[in-house]
């Protein structure tokens, strides 16, 4: 998942979890800069088949490469 607004400022919206048990929404904000892409490890995540009932988590890294925000 990437946020890549399509013009520099605030920007909300939400993003849609589907799922066996429902769906869930959760709204997300953000600012449009123009910095370039951020390194980010790992760039997907593949959870496999999750029963119903349980879950699953995943971390990433986002490292700063001395860009001024």
């Amino acid at each position: 998942m990437a946020l890549s607004p399509a013009s520099l400022g605030n920007l909300s919206n939400v993003v849609v979890f589907a799922g066996n048990g429902g769906n869930f929404t959760n709204p997300v904000t953000g600012t449009g800069i123009n910095t370039g892409p951020a390194p980010v490890s790992p760039l997907s995540f593949d959870f496999g088949t999750v029963a119903v009932g349980s879950s699953a988590q995943a971390s990433f890294a986002a490292t700063n490469v001395g860009r001024k925000l």
